[in-house]
């Protein structure tokens, strides 16, 4: 239905999307938002998932609809931030 990957290399965090319409994108606007910050707290993380799910686009079909891919989106990026932060701490 949709899939994320979250990496952070050279003090950046970088999100990518894909499984949406056409190829997989890169979050910028959530990029920039979460590599602007020195202390990430919870509230940056879920404004970063906020960011990256509205500035992508979604389409549906049989496997899922664009409102479901969305909300997708927000939780897989959510959960690859935790992921890498905590990694990285």
């Amino acid at each position: 239905i949709i899939n994320v990957a979250v990496t952070y290399h050279n003090n950046r965090y970088c999100i990518v999307v894909g499984a949406r319409p056409g190829t997989a994108a890169f979050a910028f606007k959530a990029m920039n938002y979460i590599n602007e910050l020195n202390i990430i707290t919870e509230e940056d993380i879920e404004e970063t998932c906020r960011i990256a799910s509205d500035e992508l686009s979604f389409s549906s079909n049989f496997r899922g609809t664009k409102e479901y891919r969305k909300t997708l989106a927000y939780v897989y990026v959510k959960r690859g931030l935790k992921a890498v932060i905590n990694h990285v701490s």
